[in-house]
């Protein structure tokens, strides 16, 4: 009795598993087919990709180190993709610095800024390095800029200079935050000649845990500088 019991059992069971399999096998036959293919699909995606920015990467080399360098980049980039249009406009300006054009520079660095598809960090170094640029020019600017800097005073040109850097500055979060305080510091001391306020800019990076040691010994000496000036210690 208990093996023929036994045995129904298990022809229930059987009866169960096929109605079961009948009902979902098609879908559990459908999702592992998919799941290849999107394995295979996501694979070939990634090849696709690293081929295509490899491509693009070698062809900012190729101008990088074509006779005219500066040109050969400004042909290309429009043709390519965000990483390495960023890459093409950053050594396109580098080019241009070499051969002291430093209006042309400015531009380069001008309209990396206004791309807003440059992926970070390199938009946020793209800013800086304007900044840094257009400090350094002073009054020697005929570059037309997104922020108003040809034939402006030197105070005019910081404080336009400063509030292109107010967003790097209060992202601390950010690879260029320290960067752009230093800037910020300089342009504040130099062109402003409020020695308190560019100690301010500085006493963060000076008690910065992850900052580079070089920029922390430039702010410790900047700050000692200023500090000679006149300028007031920070609030702690």
């Amino acid at each position: 009795m208990n093996e023929l019991i036994h045995e129904v059992e298990e022809s229930l069971r059987q009866e169960r598993l096929q109605a079961m399999w009948r009902e979902y096998g098609p879908y559990v036959i459908g999702g592992a087919i998919l799941a290849v293919l999107f394995t295979a699909l996501a694979a070939g995606w990634r090849n696709h990709e690293y081929r295509i920015n490899t491509t693009q990467t070698a062809a900012v080399i190729e101008a990088f180190t074509s006779p005219e360098p500066a040109a050969a980049l400004d042909k290309i980039t429009p043709t390519l993709r965000p990483g390495p249009r960023a890459l093409a406009f950053l050594t396109e300006a580098g080019t241009l610095l070499q051969n002291d054009k430093n209006n042309e520079a400015l531009a380069v660095y001008d309209r990396t800024v206004a791309d807003k598809t440059v992926p970070e960090p390199f938009h946020s170094l793209a800013v800086l390095l304007e900044a840094r640029l257009a400090w350094s020019m002073k009054g020697k600017i005929d570059a037309q800029t997104l922020w108003p800097l040809k034939g402006r005073d030197h105070v005019e040109i910081a404080k336009t200079l400063l509030g292109q850097l107010q967003p790097l500055i209060a992202d601390g979060k950010n690879p260029w935050h320290d960067y752009a305080r230093i800037q910020a510091a300089l342009i504040t001391a130099h062109d402003l000649n409020d020695y308190s306020q560019a100690r301010a800019l500085l006493a963060p990076v000076k008690k910065e845990a992850g900052a580079a040691s070089e920029l922390v010994k430039r702010a410790d000496v900047l700050d000692q500088v200023y500090a000679a000036q006149g300028g007031k210690e920070p609030a702690q």
